[in-house]
């Protein structure tokens, strides 16, 4: 396996995987308007990973940059990490999440944070094993 940085550039070949992993979450975002967020994430944004085995693409990781005064600065969300199922329990998403923590020690980020979707005891693991501590809070959302 092998895990590449996207571009701009090449990025579109991480929305099948982000495609899939809405669907999944049965959240309506694909096409058009996802490509646009994805390419909105470079020039200092964040960093898109994918993961490949031979020739295909099986696991993607998004990180977005942000700036927490809590925190002490510059701090990254990871916004996706999505491994199609049949490769799920192979150590793509633990070598994604890995890579993109080092990415985001790279681009000098304090801290990352994450959510996980309840239910998905497994993904919840995974960060725990990784050294991700659970918050004291609930998040909440307002679209504008």
């Amino acid at each position: 396996m092998r895990i590449q940085r996207l571009s701009r550039r090449d990025c579109d070949a991480a929305l099948p995987l982000l495609e899939a992993q809405y669907r999944e979450h049965r959240i309506e975002m694909k096409g058009a308007p996802l490509r646009r967020a994805l390419r909105g994430l470079f020039g200092g944004k964040g960093i898109a990973l994918l993961a490949w085995e031979r020739a295909a693409p099986v696991g993607v990781a998004i990180l977005s940059f942000s700036h927490q005064l809590e925190r002490g600065g510059a701090t990254a969300w990871l916004d996706e990490l999505y491994v199609e199922p049949e490769r799920r329990g192979r150590g793509v998403g633990r070598a994604l999440l890995r890579r993109a923590l080092r990415e985001a020690r790279k681009e000098g980020c304090e801290s990352v944070h994450l959510e996980v979707v309840r239910g998905h005891d497994r993904a919840a693991r995974l960060y725990v094993r990784e050294g991700f501590q659970r918050l004291p809070r609930t998040r909440y959302l307002r679209v504008l």
